[in-house]
């Protein structure tokens, strides 16, 4: 039984519909897939990591935020999407973030857990972390850069095609 209800969350669509209405379907009992849709873009963020997990060594990620509170990450590494919950906000000088991946093979078809507290005074992040393979991973920590997200579909959005999307001061890894 648990591997029946597994494998039929691990289909999962993303599709794009800023400003979706909230009575449509996101649950297909037909195709056994859910559907989300992306928010409006709000924020961009390019984090640079100055301690990182061994087993995904990648020192620099983006992540793109929608306002409906799904995000998409990639890195030289991994690729995937998640929803999150901001304590504070974008443009306060402290804010926590709480990040769950959907399954993907980044976690072994599974979830993950993060919290990232950012500090915009010093561009500086510290990162905890659950994941189903590792349990509690040891804390990483970094240097970030927030913009202004102006993608409004993520999907074609990839590592290797991210330098003419993104606004960075910095050049990427």
């Amino acid at each position: 039984m648990r591997n029946r209800i597994k494998t039929s969350l691990v289909v999962l669509v993303l599709a794009l519909s800023v400003g979706a209405d909230a009575a449509d379907r996101i649950a297909d009992p037909s195709t056994d897939r859910l559907v989300v849709h992306f928010g409006k873009p709000t924020y961009v963020q390019l984090h640079r990591y100055k301690k990182m997990f061994e087993k995904q060594p990648f020192s620099d990620a983006i992540l793109m935020y929608y306002d409906n509170g799904i995000y998409k990450i990639i890195s030289s590494g991994e690729e995937y999407y998640g929803v999150f919950v901001i304590d504070g906000r974008f443009d306060d000088e402290r804010y926590t973030i709480h990040y769950a991946s959907l399954p993907s093979t980044d976690w072994s078809n599974a979830t993950a857990y993060h919290v990232l507290t950012f500090d915009s005074s010093k561009k500086h992040f510290e990162q905890s972390a659950v994941v189903p393979i590792d349990g509690r991973v040891p804390q990483q920590f970094g240097v970030f850069e927030t913009s202004e997200n102006m993608i409004a579909n993520p999907i074609f959005v990839h590592w290797e095609n991210s330098k003419h999307f993104m606004p960075w001061s910095v050049e990427l890894k």
